[in-house]
């Protein structure tokens, strides 16, 4: 069994439409998400003309922080 992965998104909640306009503006000046673009590749060994895996773990941990802002118009976007 192969477990390599790729994390390609990551979200809490509905995809609001408020929430989505907050996204396309903060992913213009950061990462929205830390994890997304992680790879975990299982590792493996050649030995001869077979190809073993070896013990693959993988753990993530995130914190899901709160926050407002308020754009030059007075609109507040929260994040939860």
């Amino acid at each position: 069994m192969d477990l390599t992965h790729r994390i390609s998104a990551l979200h809490y909640g509905d995809d609001s439409e408020e929430l989505l306009t907050l996204r396309d503006a903060v992913v213009k000046h950061s990462t929205w998400s830390p994890l997304v673009g992680t790879i975990a590749q299982q590792p493996y060994v050649i030995v001869g003309d077979s190809i073993f895996q070896l013990g693959f773990y993988s753990a993530y941990y995130t914190d899901v922080t709160p926050i407002s802002i308020v754009d030059l118009e007075g609109n507040i976007f929260h994040t939860l």
